[in-house]
């Protein structure tokens, strides 16, 4: 419409000039322009192809590159965790406090039995057990740092521990130790 109002009263040198800064003074940068025809009365797509800077039409992802020197390229590898699973371990007892008994299982990391320390808490009286100490927290607990594990702990009262492993399908196997 504005260059119909120009060309009827300017010289049709004078109409390319000022048709071109019109077009100067709105066009929009190449890289943001949508590519699709101008028809009138047609709706754009509604997947937008945007120009790139030669003024071809790029999608959103780009392709992945051709293979250099004719070298195909390298199949799929599976993917790859980020973090191996940690060893666990775990424990099934009966808790000792009076009027509780209730018996529970819990899991931790070996390296935190092994290592570290580990308390676990009873559901049914809410009490914490001391499983493992490696780091002399609970002293009076493990006399003075000499038993580290819940299995010290027992062994030194005279009772027993029983060790067992959880196999494939969730098959419980126990053996006894030997001598």
């Amino acid at each position: 419409m504005f260059s119909r109002q120009i060309s009827q009263k300017l010289p049709s040198a004078l109409l390319a000039h000022a048709t071109g800064l019109a077009r100067a003074t709105v066009r929009t940068p190449k890289f943001c322009r949508i590519n699709a025809p101008r028809v009138p009365g047609r709706q754009l797509s509604c997947t937008p192809r945007w120009q790139d800077a030669h003024g071809k039409a790029a999608p959103y992802t780009h392709p992945p590159p051709p293979p250099l020197d004719g070298i195909a390229p390298a199949p799929a590898q599976p993917r790859v965790a980020f973090e191996t699973q940690e060893p666990r371990l775990s424990i099934t007892f009966t808790c000792t406090v009076p009027d509780c008994g209730t018996r529970s299982t819990h899991e931790f990391t070996k390296r935190s039995y092994q290592k570290g320390i580990v308390i676990v808490q009873c559901p049914g009286c809410e009490s914490r057990h001391l499983i493992a100490d490696h780091l002399g927290w609970f002293k009076e607990s493990t006399e003075e740092g000499k038993l580290k594990t819940v299995e010290d702990l027992m062994r030194a009262k005279g009772e027993s521990v029983k060790r067992g492993r959880i196999g494939a399908g969730g098959v419980i196997e126990h053996a006894p130790e030997e001598s």
